[in-house]
């Protein structure tokens, strides 16, 4: 029962701490310009980027980051400009 208990009190924790961790808008001005972080779709990228990184820095072992669909040399369908373009 006790490793039940453990379980459930890492997985709250866990929870717990996500929305503080994914929260940019504590990062300084001039790590958010180093990362490329805009508006929209344009700052995607980098903002998957950033979080991944305080994700690491908070423990997590694996982080992914997708890019939209096909590969980021891919044209997206109906354009003719990789998604890495824009």
């Amino acid at each position: 029962m006790d490793g039940i208990i453990e379980s459930y009190e890492l997985g709250f924790r866990m929870q717990d701490r996500v929305p503080g961790l994914l929260d940019l808008s504590k990062e300084p001005p001039s790590v958010l310009e180093a990362y490329g972080v805009k508006p929209g779709r344009a700052g995607a990228f980098a903002r998957q980027c950033l979080m991944a990184r305080r994700l690491s820095e908070a423990g997590v072992r694996f982080v992914e980051i997708c890019q939209g669909a096909g590969t980021i040399t891919t044209p997206p369908p109906g354009t003719d400009r990789p998604l890495w373009l824009d």
